[in-house]
């Protein structure tokens, strides 16, 4: 579900969020199945917060929203032998904050535009963040850009050979009876699909 939805419930349904919704998909896979640089705590946290927040009054909060434009965990992120995800999903996770970032100021559209005068003297004025804003506004019109962002990835040799997924562990809640934590916590109380944990000790 896109941040936008998350964080209302009410919000209109769009295409953009369910194009949106590709990059979450992808997300939980590669945290639950390929070891990664997050400690235990730091991914059940991140999965909990983020991924699977739990609703209240028909918010789930704004952690997805916040997510997306900072994007700190990813920033830092590794995989064990997968070096190829972390710029996938820090290529689609700046894409979609667009969706949540400030639009640009009357005067910073003005220099844009005067930047644009000169821009076949100097091809790296396209860089420029408010035209960068406005193209990742433009690439969200269709699927096209992501799945040319999916298989530009796809397309890279450093894919590991003979991969499979390797399930990660979540911290399980310390429990006092039946469901109720030791943080008083119910889970019962969650409306939203609990995430399977692994209690096996390895």
């Amino acid at each position: 579900m896109s941040a936008a939805l998350v964080q209302d419930k009410k919000a209109p349904h769009t295409f953009v969020d369910d194009l949106e919704s590709i990059l979450y998909v992808i997300l939980w896979i590669i945290l639950l199945y390929s070891p990664s640089s997050l400690d235990t705590p730091s991914l059940t946290a991140f999965i909990q917060m983020v991924l699977d927040p739990a609703e209240y009054e028909g918010t789930g909060g704004s952690c997805k929203k916040d997510f997306l434009i900072g994007h700190s965990v990813l920033q830092h992120l590794t995989f064990e032998g997968r070096p190829s995800l972390q710029p996938l999903l820090m290529d689609l996770a700046t894409l979609f904050a667009v969706r949540y970032e400030p639009e640009p100021s009357a005067r910073q559209n003005q220099v844009l535009a005067s930047l644009k005068q000169f821009a076949t003297l100097d091809p790296s004025m396209f860089d420029h963040p408010v035209l960068n804003y406005y193209n990742r506004l433009s690439y969200l019109k269709s699927h096209t850009h992501v799945i040319k962002l999916l298989i530009k990835h796809i397309e890279i040799e450093s894919w590991p050979r003979n991969d499979s997924a390797e399930q990660q562990r979540l911290v399980v809640p310390e429990t006092v009876g039946a469901k109720r934590p030791k943080t008083g916590f119910q889970l019962s109380d969650r409306p939203s699909k609990k995430v399977r944990v692994d209690s096996s000790d390895d």
